[in-house]
This record gives structure tokens, sequence and C-alpha cells, in this order.
């Protein structure tokens, strides 16, 4: 996904550890998308630069959104986010705005990152 772009596109990770060839997930005009997270349930979670504000897109294709800070106060310019803590139930979200790195309980576990072992 590049910042750029007006949407998330997904790519396969295939068995040598290369990506698969893009394809299209969801269009977010008039916004930024930057960071994205996964939770358990299969949620996209996805932090745009500009506006300030946080998307998700469950499994079935529904997208709302989850926050919208139109003041940069809770968040400014998120630019990355990820889920973590004991029960994984935290989500961080980081800030290029104001340096601010803020946690918020979320009801959904997040789903642990793969990474692939490199032959």
């Amino acid at each position: 996904m590049l910042s750029n772009n007006l949407g998330v596109e997904r790519a396969a990770i295939l068995p040598d550890a290369t990506l698969g060839k893009p394809e299209h997930v969801v269009t977010l005009p008039r916004n930024v998308p930057d960071g994205v997270a996964f939770d358990a349930e299969g949620n996209l979670y996805i932090a745009c630069y500009t506006p300030d504000m946080i998307w998700r897109l469950a499994p079935v294709g529904a997208l709302d959104v989850l926050a919208e800070v139109w003041r940069s106060v809770v968040f400014s310019s998120p630019t990355n986010i990820a889920f973590g803590g004991d029960d994984m139930k935290n989500l961080f979200v980081a800030s290029l705005g104001r340096w601010l790195l803020t946690k918020s309980q979320m009801p959904i576990a997040g789903q642990p990152v793969y990474y692939p072992k490199i032959k």
C-alpha cells in the first residue's frame, strides 16, 4: 500500500516469500491511507494520514469509520496502527502530526502478525 494511493490493495505472500500480483481491496476517496492492521475476526483497520481518521472494513465489505478526530487532539495524522498487549486488545495509533502514541481498548483482539520464513 502506498500513502499516495486513494485506497488499499493486497498481495499474497508466495512460498518463496515474494509478493504476488496486487489486487484492489477498497477505495477511500479524499483520504490518504497509511497503516493497516487486522483483528482476529478479519476486520481491516486503515489509519489515514489525512483526514485524521481510522476506517474499519469488515470481511463482507462493509466500511465504517472507527474514529475521526477533526481537531487532531487524540491522534494527528495517524501513520500506523497495531494491536498489542497481553490479550492483543489494545489498539495503538502512531501519529506523525503531534508525535503521539494513542492506546485504545478494543472489544476484539488483534490478529497476530505473520512473519514468513525465508529459505
